[in-house]
């Protein structure tokens, strides 16, 4: 079975939190500080669009794209934590 989006959104925070771990672990101080900054972003976007939800809750965007599978498949295959998992 497919992962839920609130499950990929749950994966792409550990991912970056880790991330920011590694880099301020190493020094990275501005390139944390500047990949913190963008995490923030990421999650303003994935509560205002319901993917920190269950998919059970009616505020999830899983639940908002029940109906609407090419575009839960182009959420699912194309959102922010792609890009992380490519780069980890």
């Amino acid at each position: 079975m497919a992962l839920s989006i609130c499950d990929k959104h749950k994966k792409c925070c550990a991912q970056f939190q880790s991330l920011l771990g590694y880099l301020k672990n190493e020094g990275h101080d501005t390139l944390h500080g500047r990949l913190s900054d963008e995490f923030d972003k990421y999650r303003i976007w994935a509560d205002s669009v319901g993917a920190v939800h269950s998919p059970s809750s009616s505020r999830s965007l899983d639940h908002r794209l029940r109906f609407a599978s090419p575009y839960r498949k182009e959420v699912s295959e194309h959102p922010p934590w792609n890009a992380l998992d490519r780069g980890c």
